[in-house]
């Protein structure tokens, strides 16, 4: 607390700290959101805590560098609000600056659409801010230094995709994220060099993820929600109606089986059956007011041209289609359920990937 009362970030003290060695962090802030667009961005809403994950991944980075020293010449052993604080001036804006750069490229990882990405390409979608720190510096140790080989980097870009995709449906970062930040960085840089070894939280999703209960998702805060409306952008779905790029388009999280048609005239009372992740995609504004309330059996016609290709992106396939038809709401959302369950599973490393999806 400061004399006014005012309760200070770890970045404010840190501010603090360095600038009688003539490192004015608040400035360096400033000129970081000029220099990258993804960071500005992704920060315009949360800005304060943007400026502890930058740190929290300079920090990381600091702990990498430091890793085959004696325990007692580390600068930091861990990245916990306290260490960060005492963070060395000697070498810190070279470092911000170089941490910065890899924290843009994570940004842009996350929300990237392409084969490599993670599909989140709305802020909104982001599933946990509190990972890009994990996955600035990860993307650091591969690129920005000189210790793995080509295979080892290649192996290293697959088991970043399993940690990120098993940390957001088990929602490994809903708590402790300092310490689950510093134990994963560590893991996945053991596990590069390690072919025989798998990372403990990709092993425990590949345990825990077979029995999912998407029924109970239903909140869009959710990490496994944001999850599964990104992996459907990674299908590059498109609008039901107007069969172009969602991300060119205002969305709405829509309800596949209308809310007011389950309501009416299927009688379900049930929200959380009705709000289910399982019954949600995404499709533009305007499709979803003329859908409205619709029954499935009626507005599918409406779609043109191939029904099959349109909908497969969206986790629909010729089963779910065939329980549209019917309006049969338990036997889709079980059949979807399916689908979905089977693409993470893939994700993680448990399933192979086939076409029958």
């Amino acid at each position: 607390m400061n004399s006014t009362g005012v309760r200070l970030s770890v970045f404010d003290l840190l501010t603090a700290r360095l600038y009688k060695n003539g490192i004015d962090l608040h400035q360096t802030w400033q000129d970081t959101i000029d220099r990258f667009d993804s960071i500005k961005k992704l920060s315009e809403e949360k800005p304060d805590l943007f400026k502890v994950l930058v740190l929290r991944a300079l920090g990381l980075m600091r702990v990498l560098r430091d890793k085959n020293k004696d325990k007692e010449e580390r600068e930091i052993t861990d990245v916990k609000n306290r260490s960060l604080i005492n963070l060395s001036p000697v070498d810190f804006e070279e470092d911000w600056w170089t941490i910065a750069e890899y924290f843009d490229r994570a940004i842009g990882r996350v929300m990237s659409t392409n084969r490599d990405g993670f599909g989140a390409f709305l802020p909104r979608w982001v599933p946990y801010k509190p990972m890009l720190p994990v996955l600035a510096a990860l993307l650091y140790y591969i690129e920005g230094t000189k210790d793995l080989s080509p295979i080892e980097k290649s192996r290293a870009y697959t088991l970043i995709k399993q940690w990120y995709w098993s940390s957001v449906f088990t929602e490994r970062y809903s708590s402790a994220v300092e310490s689950k930040s510093l134990s994963d960085t560590l893991e996945l840089i053991e596990a590069f060099k390690k072919p025989e070894f798998t990372p403990s939280m990709v092993n425990e999703a590949r345990t825990r993820v077979p029995s999912l209960n998407l029924y109970a998702v239903s909140r869009s805060g959710s990490a496994v929600y944001r999850g599964i409306m990104s992996l459907i952008a990674l299908n590059h779905a498109r609008d039901f109606l107007q069969v172009d790029a969602i991300e060119f388009h205002n969305l709405e999280d829509h309800h596949i089986f209308p809310k007011n048609f389950l309501e009416k005239k299927m009688r379900i009372k049930d929200k959380s059956k009705i709000n289910t992740i399982l019954n949600r995609t995404l499709i533009t504004d305007e499709t979803n007011r003329k859908i409205s309330a619709t029954s499935p059996k009626e507005y599918i016609d409406w779609i043109p041209g191939d029904l099959e290709e349109v909908l497969k992106p969206h986790f629909i396939n010729p089963k779910c289609i065939e329980s549209m038809r019917e309006n049969s709401y338990d036997k889709f959302l079980e059949r979807r359920r399916m689908l979905i369950l089977t693409k993470v599973q893939e994700l993680i490393g448990e399933k192979e990937s086939t076409s029958t999806h």
